[in-house]
């Protein structure tokens, strides 16, 4: 089998760990606080932290849901991208799209410490909005950018392969 080239390969740009993080931190967190939100409410408490039975009881509610939501509009809009000479492949694991960078209007990039996210800002509105957050994998933009450096006069990516 002949050894492609990095100029004819799509390379997925996107972490490995954003499938597990996506899904698995996601069902994790929600069954467990779920679980604790249901025994709270289940519970004959008489009280609990100098509050009502009934406060209690509503405050692991709202807990619960404002950690749904966090998750919601956070982890849940994490998306998978792979760059190709063309255009670029955006999915969120249930449906597919394909992109052209000049779409791309900015390049964001925040650095968390375990993980490194880059939102890709679009001009216009699309099938998967005018945001795409993704876990970035450096090393492999890194690679993609070096086999195709007049994308880099396209879109500024400086600021996320630097660090």
């Amino acid at each position: 089998m002949k050894k492609q080239d990095h100029k004819e390969l799509s390379i997925q740009v996107s972490s490995n760990l954003t499938l597990p993080v996506k899904l698995g931190l996601s069902v994790f967190w929600a069954a467990y606080f779920g679980i604790f939100t249901l025994t709270v409410l289940l519970s004959e408490m008489p009280r609990a932290f100098n509050l009502s039975p009934l406060a209690f009881k509503a405050l692991a509610v709202l807990f619960y849901l404002v950690g749904l939501w966090v998750l919601y509009k956070t982890i849940w809009q994490l998306k998978r991208v792979e760059f190709m000479p063309a255009g670029f492949y955006v999915t969120d694991y249930f449906r597919h799209y394909k992109l052209g960078y000049g779409l791309i209007r900015s390049v964001k990039y925040y650095d968390f410490i375990v993980f490194k996210v880059m939102v890709l800002l679009l001009s216009q509105k699309t099938s998967v909005g005018r945001r795409i957050p993704l876990l970035v994998s450096r090393k492999r933009l890194r690679i993609f950018l070096n086999a195709h450096p007049d994308l880099s006069k396209q879109v500024d990516f400086s600021h996320v392969i630097a660090r």
